[in-house]
């Protein structure tokens, strides 16, 4: 019994010396933001819907955003179970090849692509359509050692 009691005030002080008060700076935004829009909500098959992204530099300085592949900004559409119906495999066909953004103090660039409801990014009436239904459209900016994702849109496509 005796061996508790000392036990039990030898870990209370350990416990309470090992606590750090950890310091979270706070950001008020991104360092580099993007914001996605598509130009229709609901979408007959075939119909052409326009996905556009915007990329932002917040910062009070130029900045350099170095990406491993060509692929800068990443278009999605998920199924309202989550998994990634376009492009069909998942992941967009890229070059092997590193690329950079230059974004001046508030500078902008636009992204934009064309999804008619199919499997893929092409052009329209040349690629199988996905079924009808409601899908989420999203875009990720994904660069070295820097990645941000924009709030998804519910898009429906009608039979």
């Amino acid at each position: 019994m005796r061996m508790r009691v000392r036990v039990l005030p030898v870990a209370l002080f350990a416990a309470l010396g090992c606590q750090q008060n950890v310091t979270v700076p706070k950001v008020q935004e991104d360092p580099v933001s993007i914001v996605l829009s598509v130009s229709s909500t609901k979408l007959s098959a075939g119909q052409a819907d326009t996905l556009r992204v915007v990329v932002k530099n917040n910062l009070t300085n130029a900045v350099r955003v170095i990406f491993p592949t060509s692929c800068q900004v990443f278009f999605t559409v998920r199924s309202q179970a989550g998994d990634v119906v376009t492009p069909r495999n998942g992941r967009p066909l890229c070059l092997p090849a590193t690329s950079q953004l230059n974004l001046l103090v508030g500078g902008t660039q636009t992204f934009t692509t064309i999804w008619t409801g199919g499997y893929d990014f092409k052009p329209p009436d040349t690629s199988d359509r996905v079924p009808p239904g409601f899908y989420f459209v999203s875009a990720a900016l994904v660069a070295n050692g820097y990645s941000t994702v924009a709030p998804a849109y519910k898009v429906e496509i009608a039979p």
